[in-house]
């Protein structure tokens, strides 16, 4: 079998309808910029307490509440309530990662008065918890942020950094700034 040489025009022009396919698909959409626009202030204040890119902090509250759509009790950026919270929790349905399996369970979640309480709580959170002191250490080092994060055990799914790293790509491109390279391999799931 053989296949027929390709014309140079037409191959060209698949070329280019391929990248102007792949660039439409890349933009954020209006709820991402509005979400972006909505929590910058928060994200600044934190951002700057923490020596940490603010668009790190909006990306990952954008990943983990759906661009604001799923923030249940203002809780941005699924901070769970252990024994040690003393204010106000949500009893929600989560997907974790354990044992390797996808799997559905009830968790205690914490509960704030607004989206700005749970900014600088996450702040907190990251602060007062020495398993996260590599991600303070990442400045502005987009990769370190996302794979100290999931070394850390912040989230279940072995492909959380990738994750990370693809929104904060979005909340670049939201704002109209270059897409940063991303690429990290998946890793087993922290036990906590």
């Amino acid at each position: 079998i053989s296949l027929p040489i390709l014309n140079p025009l037409l191959l060209m022009l698949l070329l280019i309808f391929l990248l102007l396919w792949l660039n439409n698909m890349a933009k954020p959409n209006n709820q991402q910029i509005a979400f972006v626009n909505t929590v910058r202030p928060y994200a600044e204040t934190v951002g700057k307490e923490l020596g940490i890119d603010p668009d790190f902090i909006i990306a990952q509250a954008g990943l983990e509440s759906g661009w604001g759509k799923s923030a249940p009790g203002n809780n941005f950026f699924g901070i769970k309530a252990d024994k040690s919270w003393k204010g106000n929790a949500n009893s929600l349905s989560t997907r974790e990662v354990e044992g390797g399996k996808d799997i559905t369970k009830q968790q205690n979640f914490r509960a704030y008065e607004s989206p700005e309480d749970s900014f600088r709580d996450f702040g907190n959170f990251l602060t007062k918890n020495p398993r996260y002191a590599q991600v303070l250490k990442s400045g502005n080092d987009h990769e370190a942020y996302a794979t100290g994060l999931q070394k850390a055990g912040y989230a279940t799914d072995p492909n959380y950094a990738n994750g990370v790293m693809a929104t904060i790509n979005s909340v670049k491109m939201a704002q109209g700034k270059t897409s940063l390279p991303m690429q990290v391999k998946a890793s087993a799931p922290v036990q906590l």
